[in-house]
């Protein structure tokens, strides 16, 4: 009977010659922006496509005061400082005549085009073939699942920002250039802040520490460059339980079944008025600070040093979206960048859950522009869809946090206690008359004894 190894089993696996090649994903990704960047536009049959480029009109009043060093005093500016100057960028394009909508997807195009390099560039470094091409492709089909409304937000910049942060923590981790990644992104916007949990346990303090130095340094520049830099806090704090989010998903059901409840707009958002939203938003909160906390327990203990920091990293946002007040649609931008940078690891253990975050994504589309006017207007069609859409997300978080906390094989501890192991070894012929005793290496791991059957048989 013959035993096939892992690495051998993927080498006797059918090869995918044509997919393997990256100029075919440039080509994929080509096709696919211009589809969204029409579709967006109207150029190409899309319901609604103005609704995915609304914020950008936002986005455009408010980037000259931003390119003045102010931050607006408005109550839908709920963004945390490093946003400034991100969207203060189109203050000087505006100027020289350049067409807002062109110049904000520009940059997101360009943000979109730097992360499909990366995961190009690490992929074939660690991987060849279909296997290495694999993150660039399921990055390629991310914004076919999600639409156009990818390149009208800004969250490709935090997106971007993290998984190169994470990705920095992956082979031989580099904790100063990962920390200072998330610290940026998370001053964008605060989630990249989580994936630094990412970092395996003996370089977990200093990524921390870089983060935190980058996070305040940033802070500290920005509030002297500009006016109302914590005006986002009071904004942020004030915020309701929006309509989309996940603990909003009973008074969606029931309001569809009849009940009297209103969608007012405030801050920005739709948000639900209704009895008990105070208490659904704090046990949301507590949702997200004990999958957090729990996170956290089990890195600082080295219950996760087996766990792709790109697993982790997927968990623990997909716990920070849980636990929101909000679940926009372009959420899932992040949802989609990190499931790219988990899949550059041939460990990752959420391939299950990335098919249904696949599904999630999709639903999210057709909820958004589709079907969001029957969601508001309570009608089954856009609230069952919503349904379907959290619902995924909540078993895809579940099922994703169960798995990174799940102990290792028994095989990958005594590969762990015996170090590496060579891919190939000669038959080793024992004399009779000879007896060795094989020890295995000290590795100052503590070792299992190893049986008599588990040795080679002798010739």
């Amino acid at each position: 009977m013959t035993t096939v190894g892992p690495a051998a089993a993927r080498a006797a696996a059918p090869s995918h010659p044509l997919l393997g090649q990256p100029l075919l994903v440039v080509l994929a990704w080509l096709v696919t922006r211009t589809w969204a960047l029409l579709a967006g536009r109207g150029l190409v049959p899309y319901p609604q496509p103005e609704a995915t480029l609304s914020d950008i009109s936002l986005y455009l009043w408010w980037a000259p005061t931003l390119a003045a060093g102010q931050f607006p005093r408005d109550d839908m500016w709920q963004y945390p400082p490093a946003a400034g100057p991100l969207l203060g960028m189109l203050g000087p394009l505006l100027a020289r005549g350049v067409p807002g909508v062109a110049a904000f997807q520009l940059l997101m195009l360009l943000a979109d085009a730097f992360l499909l390099a990366l995961l190009i560039g690490t992929g074939r470094r660690r991987r060849s073939g279909w296997d290495g091409m694999l993150p660039a492709w399921l990055w390629v089909i991310a914004v076919p699942l999600l639409g156009p409304i990818v390149f009208g937000r800004f969250d490709l910049v935090p997106a971007v920002l993290a998984a190169a942060g994470v990705l920095a923590l992956s082979a031989a981790p580099r904790p100063g250039l990962a920390g200072v990644l998330l610290g940026v992104g998370a001053l964008v916007k605060v989630w990249p802040a989580f994936a630094a949990l990412a970092a395996p346990r003996r370089v977990f303090p200093r990524t921390l520490v870089s983060l935190i130095i980058t996070g305040a340094a940033g802070t500290l520049l920005l509030a002297v460059g500009y006016g109302g830099t914590g005006g986002f806090l009071g904004n942020q704090a004030a915020r309701g339980l929006q309509v989309e989010s996940v603990a909003a998903l009973p008074y969606l059901l029931a309001r569809a079944a009849g009940a009297d409840i209103e969608f007012p707009y405030r801050y920005g958002a739709l948000e639900v008025a209704a009895s008990g939203t105070d208490v659904a938003a704090v046990l949301a909160t507590l949702v997200l600070l004990g999958g957090l906390g729990v996170l956290l327990l089990a890195r600082v203990t080295g219950r996760l040093e087996d766990v792709p920091p790109g697993d982790i990293a997927l968990t623990a946002t997909l716990l920070s979206i849980l636990g929101s007040r909000v679940f926009s649609p372009q959420f899932m931008v992040w949802v989609l960048a990190l499931i790219a940078v988990a899949a550059v690891d041939p460990r990752t253990r959420l391939a299950g859950p990335m098919v249904l975050l696949a599904g999630c994504a999709l639903a999210t589309q057709l909820v958004y522009p589709w079907l969001y006017g029957p969601l508001l207007e309570g009608r089954w069609s856009g609230v069952g869809m919503q349904a379907g859409r959290i619902g995924l997300l909540i078993v895809a978080t579940t099922w994703a946090l169960v798995l990174v906390l799940r102990d290792p094989p028994p095989r990958s501890a005594a590969a762990r206690c015996q170090g590496p192991q060579p891919v190939a070894t000669p038959p080793v012929v024992v004399r009779p008359q000879a007896t060795t005793s094989i020890a295995p290496p000290r590795t100052g791991l503590p070792c299992p004894s190893v049986p008599a059957a588990a040795h080679p048989p002798t010739g």
